[in-house]
């Protein structure tokens, strides 16, 4: 099988056994829909260039706790119920054109955000985070949350 698909990602590519993946995507033709990635999954990276890339509820596993995304040159709002509450911690590596909605559920209690615009408090749902870990370009801004 070749590394690269030029095509979608068929249904059963992955074993579902399968706990842990790390997936590019660099093709505008690949459509993250439900029940493509093994149900297994608790960690999952995607990355991509793409910027009109748009995942639909359900493309990621209801059983990741650990989601990192870096999207890169990414003009999409995350659509509500993307993330799913399973995910306590979120890496999140996205330079947008201009601030968009993460849609980050309120189970999230660690963030590590790399951006090009400052995190808005409607991108972080109030009151759930522990932890966000800014990474502001080679420079670390660590901020412990306090919930009151």
């Amino acid at each position: 099988m070749s590394q690269y698909l030029d095509t979608c990602i068929p249904t059963g590519l992955f074993p579902d056994s399968l706990t842990s993946l790390t997936a590019t995507f660099n093709k505008a033709n690949q459509p993250m829909i439900p029940n493509i990635l093994p149900p297994n999954l608790t960690y999952l990276k995607i990355a991509s260039h793409i910027s009109n890339l748009l995942m639909e509820p359900g493309f990621i596993p209801a059983n990741v706790t650990k989601l990192s995304l870096h999207l890169m040159k990414y003009n999409q709002s995350l659509v509500e119920n993307v993330i799913p509450p399973s995910v306590k911690e979120l890496h999140i590596a996205i330079i947008p054109k201009e601030n968009r909605n993460y849609n980050i559920p309120t189970s999230v209690k660690i963030i590590k955000y790399i951006g090009g615009k400052p995190l808005t408090q409607s991108m972080v749902p109030n009151r759930s985070i522990d932890n966000i870990l800014f990474i502001d370009y080679g420079f670390w801004k660590t901020q412990t949350c306090i919930n009151n």
